[in-house]
């Protein structure tokens, strides 16, 4: 044991001590202790001569008790559903402290009670809640029961009085069986005028008939009842609650019974009727703030039942009852507006639900548990309206009521998703408001829409469904003709029946939003099915024209013509069936837009869609095929809609507010932007900024307050639809929206993203700089790309390594939020796309993505190197390098944005030449006798440099005796890698690029003798490291720069057989064993080359020598011959070099298959 801290001195200022508080203090202990007569002594000291005070203070520990998790609070089951949802399990939260009490200390506790059961059966009630949780927690009872049969201070015994609280206690513990015996016999309380004591009896038959199911027990409880009910001047608590069991005891009994009982009270017995009727509105109105709905739920069915037991029994006395019959509407009226307002039902039946694992079950919507305690839940839409008055109980209220209660069950039966059963109601409120019932009307199509969607029930799919023998492909069931047809004569029907009614017009963008959805989003509207939902076409009001020509358009620009949306919907068409079906749509659109236009010329409406139909159209015709007359069609969309908005503007004044927006502004805009929908607008669609001051201009045209309202709406509508911008125009939808949308406030988070967006291209600059001088002639050269950046937001962004790579082609990219990219791709696409016009580009190098940023000259800037352009300048016309454009993507508050950096444009002069850099340049001469026998001496030259490897001439000085140059095969420089600067740091960013040469020679004609010897090309630099080679027999050899000759040129020699047959002879013995005769798919020969009997190395490469030197190949096969032979090469002739072994049979069967081709 610790000793305790001593006390600290007293705060100067601070409020004394309570002097209660070591009281109180005890009294939780001993509570917490289950100390109950420790208790009852606090309750004697404290509360002797205050009754009510002590009344308060016991109340609040039993509450205390009941709710801080004790056992009190009875646990709710947990059903299956609840298991499968993850509910009533544990939640991972530690266990509270809980008040265990068994059914002794609960009638411990009762012994303590200061004040007599009699005055207050609320706390008999509050006491049988604390018994029943203790039962409800494994405790048995029997004991307690006896001890009450025996007596203790405050309950049974023999005390009459004692045992009838006794049984109170048991019946609100739920044991009313146990508690008939506690009670008087039924004749001896009827006797004693008893009241309460045979509503006990009452519920203890009620008891009975619940456990064992004998209608006699049930017919004993409606005799108890009527006995209560024949006690004149009984106490008014206990005779309501006789009424009320009667009335639910009615319909459970025998007919002679129950239903003669009710049928008496309205007509025989008309004040037991009002008093029935009054009891009950009294009770419903009062469990309004009763936060479980269910007791209300039962009052609502009682009251529903006394009504129409009154309306069936006398129906003639209906007046009498007016005022009665309208406050019990108004009760049901209270609980159907929270049910609208709270309830998350959406049909009036059990649902179709998943669990957080895919499992399906039906059960009603569960409800918000996270709500606070105490709070209203309100009864289930299908229960008020099973309990709804009918239409006899609404003739028979006050007429001002009636109006609310069509109003509210309208719109339950509407939330419940049940249209038809909406409808009258809506018919008979237009004859009461016809703007309530215009609003319903709206929203009576809205609903009809969703419920004749046909994929309505596959976008309630849960996407982790699957049930075992599902067939994927049925997930895709076309919408059938019939069923098209089925849904529209349907919907003109109710249309027909909506305009009958006096309600001022309908708004015909719903009826053409449901028209649209009932329709197969991949079939173009066709005429008679828009008049037979809209009537004839000459007869429409220009707005309902406009609606549905609209939504024409949009699906033109958008659904129809997307094949992806035509293979959801299975109508197996083409792309250019997709192409027709979607120019017949334009020229329906067109036909429709153009009458309409000529009787309305002045609507606004139709002009806009008009201008919206023909820039649309434009795009789609440029799309399939480029045409110089776009930009004059364009222009003239742009016209149409400047002159829409100057009819809006005239037009502005005579419109409610309610029609007023800014729908001609947003849609010029968007066209502004490439397209008249902003998700149409594509990144490689041409803007035109020039539109921009055109719509603010617009816009300030409107007079006074309507221009600063529509310049809030146009504002607030660029900030809630820049989600629905592709990643890639974001940017510019924000550059050309802001200016528009000025300083309005509620701008001001697109504002704030723009300048996000300003500060990323500010931090970060594409840059591209010419290897060399500017001079470039029509030689290749190259071209630096480099990213630069601040460091702060190379480390915000993770550095820029991810635009080096191709993440959809490999595995394990991940791209942090956004999908996968092919970066790379996209730049080259790009670039080349660029620099076609006046380039030729030979090769694009990209940097490895492992690639780190080097240091800037500018203190906090560092470089990214990204790519090496090798291009050719197609004429000497070309003054300049274009601009380059990489696209950089950037996280932000509506997803991601793409944004474009370009590099500056780059002035050059191709009509000069000027060398490129070239460093380190090393170069391999090889000399090669083996085609002797053909008087062919052969000399294959490879340089390598960092920086661009020059021309052969530039290089060395090739000028052999005895020979004379027949052809110079040049291979074109070819940029290897990029230099990571790792073993270098100065050589960071350098390109390393190859060039090989093969030289044909021949002996030159007329010479005294065959040349002895050969001198290879001298290089004109002394900085040129050069290494001479030659083959002897099959292996390269080292020699001096001039070597002896060892066949003869210029004359007839058999020297070259001789060679050959000794070289054939050191061929290693696994050689031999490769040999074979080519396949049967291979050609034998082509054009002269003849492909070899024998199948080993020396014939092989010969072979592919020949073909390489028949000039038959393009350059990039060529090379790549090369690499083949560079690896027989180096196989055969260097043996300690790790390869793999060459393929000779495919090598021949591959080269002679495409020399034949070329």
């Amino acid at each position: 044991m610790t000793t305790p801290p001593p006390a600290s001195p007293p705060v100067e200022g601070a409020p004394p001590p309570d002097p209660n508080a070591p009281a109180v203090e005890a009294l939780r202990k001993d509570v917490g202790l289950g100390n109950w007569s420790a208790l009852g002594a606090f309750f004697k000291k404290n509360f002797p001569e205050k009754p009510e005070d002590a009344k308060q203070a016991w109340k609040h520990i039993l509450n205390a008790l009941a709710t801080q998790g004790g056992p009190g609070i009875k646990p709710k089951a947990i059903t299956p559903q609840m298991q499968m949802m993850g509910m009533g399990g544990d939640s991972g939260q530690p266990p509270r402290d809980m008040n265990v009490l068994s059914p002794d200390d609960v009638l411990n506790l009762a012994e303590q009670c200061p004040f007599p059961f009699e005055k207050d059966k609320e706390t008999l009630e509050q006491l049988g809640k604390l018994l029943a949780g203790a039962i409800d927690r494994g405790f048995v009872p029997d004991e307690s029961i006896r001890r009450l049969d025996q007596g203790t201070a405050n309950l049974g015994g023999t005390d009459t009085a004692k045992r009838r609280d006794a049984a109170r206690l048991l019946v609100a513990a739920g044991l009313r069986v146990e508690a008939e015996p506690f009670l008087a016999k039924q004749a001896d309380a009827l006797a004693a005028k008893d009241t309460a004591t045979l509503n006990l009896l009452a519920m203890a038959a009620e008891g009975r008939f619940a456990k064992d199911g004998k209608p006699e027990d049930l017919e004993k409880a409606w005799r108890i009842t009527q006995d209560a009910l024949s006690v004149p001047d009984a106490v008014a608590t206990e005779r309501q609650a006789a009424l009320r069991r009667a009335v639910e005891l009615a319909p459970k009994v025998k007919a002679e019974l129950g239903g003669q009982w009710l049928s008496d009270s309205f007509t025989a017995k008309p004040a037991l009727g009002m008093e029935i009727l009054a009891g009950i509105g009294i009770a419903t109105a009062e469990s309004r703030k009763v936060p479980d709905p269910e007791p209300r739920r039962q009052n609502l069915e009682l009251q529903n039942r006394a009504v129409n037991a009154l309306l069936k029994a006398s129906p003639e006395r209906v007046k009498e009852w007016k005022t009665t019959l309208t406050l019990l509407a108004m009760n049901w009226l209270s609980e159907a507006e929270w049910t609208q307002a709270r309830d998350n039902s959406s049909s009036r039946g059990p649902q179709m639900q998943y669990d957080m694992y895919g499992n399906v079950f039906f059960g009603e919507m569960q409800e918000n548990m996270g709500g606070q305690p105490g709070v209203r839940r309100p009864v289930k839409a299908g229960d008020i309206l099973t309990l709804a008055p009918g239409d006899v109980w609404i003739g028979a209220v006050d007429s001002s009521l009636q109006p609310a209660l069509l109003t509210q069950l309208a719109n339950l039966q509407l939330k419940v998703k049940m249209e038809k059963e909406a409808f009258p109601y809506i018919e008979k409120l237009a004859a009461f408001n016809a703007r309530e019932a215009r609003e319903l009307a709206d929203r009576f199509i809205e609903v009809w829409g969703e419920n004749h969607d046909p994929n309505a029930d596959k976008n309630r799919t849960n996407r982790y469904m699957f049930i075992y023998g599902y067939n994927p492909q049925a997930d895709g069931i076309p919408l059938t003709r019939s069923r098209q047809e089925r849904n529209l004569e349907e919907l003109a029907g109710w249309v027909k029946k909506l305009r009958a009614l006096p309600l001022g017009g309908l708004d015909e963008g719903k009826i053409a939003q449901a028209f649209m959805r009932t329709h197969s989003s991949a079939e173009v509207f066709r005429m008679e099915n828009i008049t037979k939902v809209f009537g004839a076409m000459d007869q429409l009001k220009p707005e309902t024209l406009a609606a549905i020509l609209q939504t024409m358009r949009q699906n033109l620009a958008t659904v129809w013509r997307s094949p992806k949306e035509q293979q959801q919907k299975k109508t197996n068409r083409t792309d250019k069936e997709i192409e027709a079906e979607v120019a017949r749509g334009y020229g329906v659109t067109n036909t429709v837009l153009n009458e309409a236009r000529a009787r309305y010329p002045e609507d606004w409406r139709l002009l806009l869609v008009q201008a919206a139909l023909m820039l649309d159209s434009t795009n789609f015709a440029n799309e399939k095929a480029k045409d110089s007359s776009f930009t004059k069609e364009r222009n003239g969309a742009y016209e149409a809609f400047a002159k829409a908005a100057e009819l809006y503007a005239k037009a502005l004044p005579g419109l409610e507010q309610k029609d007023q927006s800014v729908d001609v502004y947003l849609t010029w805009f968007y066209a502004s932007l490439g397209a008249s929908d902003l998700e149409a607008v594509k990144a490689e669609q041409t803007p035109d900024p020039k539109q921009v001051p055109l719509i603010r201009s617009a816009l300030e045209s409107l007079p006074g307050e309507a221009r600063q309202r529509h310049e809030t709406l146009f504002a607030n509508a660029l900030a809630t639809r820049m989600t629905a911008a592709a990643p890639a125009v974001k940017h510019r939808y924000l550059s050309q929206g802001l200016p528009i949308a000025g300083d309005n406030e509620r701008a001001r988070q697109p504002r704030e993203l723009m300048a996000y967006y300003s500060d990323l291209v500010t931090e970060i600059r594409l840059q591209s700089a010419i290897d060399g001088p500017d001079t470039v002639g029509t030689e290749p050269f190259g071209v630096f790309v480099n990213i630069r950046h601040t460091t702060q937001i190379e480390r915000e962004a993770g550095g820029f390594q991810k635009y080096l790579q191709n993440q959809n082609a490999g595995m394990g990219f991940y791209n942090f939020g956004r999908p996968p990219e092919n970066y790379r791709d996209k730049f080259e696409e790009a670039a080349r796309e660029a620099l076609k016009e006046s380039f030729e580009v030979l090769s694009v190098t990209f940097h490895a993505d492992k690639v780190k940023s080097a240091g800037d000259p500018e203190d906090g800037w560092r470089v990214t190197p990204y790519c090496y352009l090798l291009l050719k300048a197609k004429g000497p016309q070309t003054d300049s390098l274009p601009a380059l454009k990489l696209n950089l993507d950037f996280m932000d508050t509506s997803g991601y944005a793409v944004l474009p950096i370009e590099s500056n444009k780059i002035p050059l002069d191709a009509g000069h030449s000027a060398a490129r850099p070239a460093l380190a340049i090393e170069a391999q001469q090889i000399l090669d006798e083996r085609k002797a026998d053909t008087g062919v001496l052969s000399l294959e030259i490879k340089a390598t440099a960092r920086g661009l490897v020059p021309s052969l001439d530039t290089l060395f000085d090739l000028k052999p005796a005895g020979f004379d140059i027949e052809k110079i095969d040049d291979q074109g420089v070819r940029v290897t890698q990029l230099d990571d600067g790792e073993a270098h740091p100065e050589n960071f960013g350098a390109p390393v690029s190859e060039r090989l040469w093969t030289v044909t020679l021949k002996a030159s004609v007329g010479q005294p003798a065959p040349a002895k010897s050969f001198t290879f090309a001298q290089p004109k630099s002394p900085e040129v490291k050069t290494l001479f080679m030659r083959y002897a027999d099959a292996d390269l050899q080292e020699v001096p720069a001039t070597v002896s000759l060892e066949q003869t040129y210029g004359r007839r020699s058999h020297a070259g057989w001789w060679w050959a047959l000794g070289a054939a002879v050191a061929v290693t013995p696994s050689w031999f064993l490769l040999r074979r005769r080519i396949g049967k798919s291979a050609p034998q020969s082509s054009g002269g080359i003849e492909a070899p009997e024998e199948i080993n190395p020396l014939t092989v490469m010969a072979l592919l020598r020949r073909i390489r030197s028949s000039g038959r190949l393009k350059p990039d096969a060529a090379a790549e011959l090369t690499r083949t032979l560079t690896h027989m090469e180096e196989h055969y002739y260097a043996p300690s070099r790790e390869s793999h072994s060459p393929d000779l049979q495919a090598a021949v069967t591959e080269w002679m298959r495409r020399a034949s081709a070329a």
